[in-house]
């Protein structure tokens, strides 16, 4: 599938952890995948699938990776450091205060962790966009024993002028807390034990979790199903657009090309100039696809060049003796509808996305006034339901598309009509 016009994808460039370990955040990327190579029985392995288009295979890539190992007994000898400074003086709440000059040194006993670069020949090529990561679960080091607690990747998807990947990976070895794969961003993360491991990391895995970045393959098969609320599960606080890939009937995974959209800033950038912006008024009219009353409010940012990302509409709607407020909100990519917005009356929001002027994804949300109700949701995405027509049950206006796009040029026409104006 092609990208959005314009549109920058949440690709290898995104940043999706923050590396704690500062060494392999200054390590240079001139390590090569080695060839593949099997399992040693006594390592364990976490396969990378990069998910997003690139015409880069991992052949070119340059990677370095860190793992991090945390004490198997806490406080056990060996497991901890002690140090004797002015800066262990420090009072209960955490800021020091001096107001007679001291010269004392305070002892400060904390536990320790260790740290260890992968070597290249334990960075194996596993496909044409994927890598696996070989490591020691448990190892030895001053006379204690440390297990497994977190890899840490740093990786250039090409050959040069791309930003590299941040990619912090937690492990858990509690049998409840972990998991086999991970969506991390736009990546698959695989764990696969070695034929011989120890009592201390059979249970080790990818840690569970369902935040920005990482979530399980469960989390994001949640949100693929037509109606949410109601009789059916509670409505989600986001939905497929919040995850780089979709899953698909086969165990794999399907590249998602409008995750991450929220504004315009998201797919029509700024440039170093920032965005100008313009309001004006105008009436609108039923004839021309506006239903609310005619006067509106515009508000229209572009860009230094003149590109048209957004034009934002502010009008109202009577209705008996109220009037609500309602705000349409138009954004675009190279002169191309990329999505449309509304807040509406009765607590209505909907969203129509495109890709390449094609229908992707449909929102229509409503959350009612009562404390006790509860929101509504029917929901449609294109690639979801070719995958799971079964769950995904409910079909939008395919109509009401095309109508929002015939719509939006009007708008680009009628803003165009404004500038010439003396």
């Amino acid at each position: 599938m092609k990208s959005l016009p314009g549109f920058a994808l949440l690709s290898a460039t995104m940043l999706l952890g923050l590396c704690a370990c500062d060494a392999l955040d200054q390590a240079p990327l001139g390590t090569l995948p080695a060839p593949a190579s099997a399992l040693a029985p006594e390592n364990s392995r976490i396969s990378v699938q990069l998910l997003a288009p690139t015409a880069v295979t991992s052949a070119r890539w340059q990677v370095a990776i860190s793992a991090h190992y945390q004490p198997l007994e806490p406080g056990a000898p060996g497991t901890q450091v002690t140090s004797t400074r002015f800066g262990n003086c420090q009072a209960s709440s955490g800021r020091r205060v001096d107001l007679i000059p001291s010269f004392s040194r305070c002892e400060r006993t904390v536990e320790r962790s260790v740290e260890r670069d992968l070597p290249p020949q334990q960075v194996s090529l596993a496909g044409e966009r994927s890598l696996n990561l070989d490591f020691d679960p448990l190892l030895d080091d001053g006379g204690a024993r440390f297990r497994i607690a977190a890899l840490y990747l740093k990786l250039l998807p090409c050959d040069a002028g791309c930003e590299s990947i941040h990619l912090e990976v937690p492990l858990s070895c509690y049998a409840e807390d972990r998991t086999r794969e991970i969506l991390a961003g736009d990546m698959q993360l695989l764990y696969t034990p070695g034929a011989h491991q120890e009592p201390a990391t059979s249970d080790c895995a990818l840690k569970k979790g369902h935040w920005p970045g990482w979530a399980t393959r469960e989390v994001v098969q949640a949100r693929i199903r037509g109606h949410f609320g109601g009789e059916q599960h509670h409505a989600p606080h986001d939905l497929l657009d919040r995850f780089n890939a979709i899953p698909t009937q086969a165990g794999g995974w399907r590249w998602n090309p409008i995750a991450g959209i929220n504004t315009f800033q998201d797919f029509c950038p700024a440039g170093e100039g920032g965005y100008d912006n313009s309001a004006f008024t105008a009436q609108l009219s039923a004839a021309q696809g506006w239903p609310h009353a005619p006067d509106v409010e515009f508000m229209v940012y572009s860009t230094s060049a003149g590109e048209v990302c957004a034009i934002w509409l502010d009008g109202s709607q009577p209705e008996n003796d109220l009037v609500s407020r309602v705000r349409y909100f138009y954004e675009f990519a190279n002169g191309h509808l990329v999505q449309v917005r509304t807040d509406e009356p009765d607590n209505l929001e909907r969203t129509w996305r495109y890709v390449d002027d094609q229908p992707m994804e449909y929102i229509h949300k409503q959350d009612p006034d009562s404390i006790a109700g509860e929101a509504t949701i029917r929901y449609w995405h294109r690639l979801a339901a070719e995958e799971w027509p079964a769950l995904m049950d409910y079909a939008p206006d395919l109509e009401a598309f095309a109508a929002q796009q015939a719509f939006a040029q009007q708008l680009l026409d009628l803003y165009q009509a404004q500038k010439s104006r003396p």
